[in-house]
């Protein structure tokens, strides 16, 4: 899945092969994933922030 195998080259850690190299499928994201994780990220943020308030 990903470009390069080494876990310690930070440069390339979010670089992703266009295909599957075993069934040749197109990797692609979710069109919602940015969504969730906005939602959560705010819902965790306001647990965190509104008990100091």
């Amino acid at each position: 899945m990903y470009s390069n195998k080494n876990a310690y080259a930070l440069s390339d850690t979010l670089k992703v092969n266009e295909r599957c190299s075993h069934c040749n499928t197109k990797y692609r994201i979710e069109p919602s994933f940015f969504t969730a994780q906005c939602t959560l990220v705010m819902q965790w943020g306001l647990h965190l922030v509104l008990p100091l308030l």
